[in-house]
């Protein structure tokens, strides 16, 4: 709540993109795609309930004890979620970004980690789904389905045309998730479009060592991207298969992630949540040590 009371009195955004400027360093957004039912409320939020996206209602079994779908369906609104299937929500999208982009920022991260999907079992979305595919889309799991991500992916792409359209070719557009095609990224075909600049590969409950798909997100960027790893505060045993550990991530977990992305074709290695680093003078050492023992070129540039 204090952070928020600040930012209704100054742009803390435009505030950092000031700073980075005179301090040399590159200041990026970074846009979760969902939880406008929480303070600061956004108008567009709040005044358009029928564009939330909607869920199939489930109840307990009391056999097995997992959520099982109600049937007949039945649609539960899912407030946090505003379908990208609308072109209302699209636009509204458009709008906050090219706001954002005002500040000077050199780019901004599209998270489609917190939290998917981005269009739901709303009637618009089934019954084109149908008309496309000549399948009950409600009887399909929205989060793994394949086709499902495909038509999905169609909403995406229509607002990174739109996106683009109207904030130009210049700023720099990231995507978060777990690899090139997950939760209706594609991220192969939209890096040659010129949608997409970069892929951040981060974790979606796949454990804590190395991305399991960072190789395939280098393959998709090619030469036109930029393929980033990040890794989640939590520390893993590199000598152990990666197991997770007590505690964050340690200094020794840091270089050996370093060390393993180093020379793979990944542009930088972050560590998520990191202010949590700067609590810590050995882990911020560490962090240095990585970037100027593993850096990718010969010339010496120190990863970021």
């Amino acid at each position: 709540m204090p952070y928020i009371g600040l930012a209704q009195k100054f742009d803390p955004l435009k505030t950092a993109v000031d700073y980075g400027t005179t301090t040399d360093v590159d200041v990026h957004a970074w846009v979760r795609l969902t939880n406008f039912n929480r303070e600061p409320y956004a108008n567009f939020w709040r005044d358009h309930p029928e564009y939330h996206a909607r869920m199939l209602k489930t109840q307990r079994d009391p056999t097995t004890g997992q959520q099982t779908v109600i049937k007949p369906y039945q649609l539960d609104r899912y407030p946090r979620v505003l379908s990208f299937a609308y072109p209302e929500v699209r636009s509204f999208y458009v709008s906050f970004f090219q706001q954002i982009a005002s500040t000077g920022t050199s780019g901004i991260m599209i998270d489609l980690l917190r939290h998917p999907p981005i269009a739901g079992y709303e009637p618009i979305v089934t019954e084109s789904f149908r008309e496309a595919y000549g399948k009950e889309m409600r009887e399909l799991d929205i989060y793994h389905d394949a086709l499902i991500q495909e038509h999905v992916s169609g909403y995406m792409k229509q607002f990174l045309v739109e996106l683009r359209n109207t904030i130009g070719d210049d700023i720099e557009v990231s995507v978060r998730c777990s690899g090139p095609r997950k939760f209706a990224l594609r991220g192969k075909e939209w890096i040659a479009e010129g949608l997409i600049n970069t892929i951040i590969d981060g974790h979606w409950y796949s454990g804590y060592g190395p991305r399991p798909t960072i190789d395939s997100t280098v393959e998709a960027v090619g030469a036109q991207g930029r393929a980033l790893a990040v890794a989640e505060v939590s520390d893993v045993d590199p000598k152990d298969h990666w197991k997770r550990r007590e505690g964050y991530l340690s200094a020794e977990a840091i270089n050996a992630l370093t060390r393993h992305y180093s020379g793979r074709g990944v542009a930088a290695f972050g560590l998520y949540e990191s202010t949590v680093f700067t609590w810590r003078p050995d882990i911020r050492r560490a962090i240095r040590q990585s970037g100027w023992a593993f850096a990718p070129d010969a010339v010496g540039k120190r990863q970021e």
